[in-house]
């Protein structure tokens, strides 16, 4: 609520999938919910009386806290949050926003640059990568990106026959990456 007050929410865009999040969490019998599941396999060692009695303390607090708690949350997003959430994805639309994203930029990138020169750098290099990308294409005889990437989703040689293939070609990504 002090969020909403002061004009700091998600982007309606993404606030909107979450009732439904919350929503599956509200279940009927508790123990079908994520919660109990520990309770239905539980150590050998503890007795078969121990265990009947965590099981139903278990059921009693999901179904009397738990699910009630993820009611009073769904309620308030669908009533309150969800509807007053930003309408844009813009950080620089909540309060300090400018300064926010500023921050975010230097912590996730430890550059002194603005959103518009980093902005101004990504266009150049998916340019830079485009044209590489297109050169291949031509290369291999197609004439637009679309077909070309038609193909490499489709054909058979760039898919695993087995698991043991799947896996070594997953391993060779992954060392691949490991160069970088």
């Amino acid at each position: 609520n002090k969020g909403l007050k002061k004009g700091y929410t998600l982007p309606k865009v993404i606030a909107k999938n979450v009732p439904s999040t919350v929503k599956s969490l509200i279940v009927d019998d508790p123990t079908t919910h994520p919660l109990y599941q520990p309770f239905k396999k539980m150590p050998q060692q503890i007795e078969e009386n121990t265990k009947k009695q965590l099981r139903q303390k278990a059921q009693s607090a999901i179904d009397s806290s738990v699910i009630a708690g993820y009611k009073a949350f769904h309620t308030f997003l669908t009533e309150s949050y969800v509807p007053n959430a930003r309408d844009t994805i813009a950080a620089t639309a909540m309060p300090n926003g400018e300064a926010y994203y500023q921050d975010k930029i230097k912590y996730h990138t430890t550059l002194d640059r603005s959103a518009q020169e980093i902005h101004k750098i990504g266009k150049q290099e998916v340019d830079r990568i485009r044209k590489q990308m297109m050169e291949i294409v031509r290369q291999e005889g197609y004439q637009n990106f679309d077909s070309f990437i038609k193909f490499l989703r489709t054909d058979e040689q760039f898919y695993a026959d087995t698991e043991e293939e799947l896996m070594k070609e997953y391993a060779y990504v992954l060392k691949q990456l490991d160069g970088m």
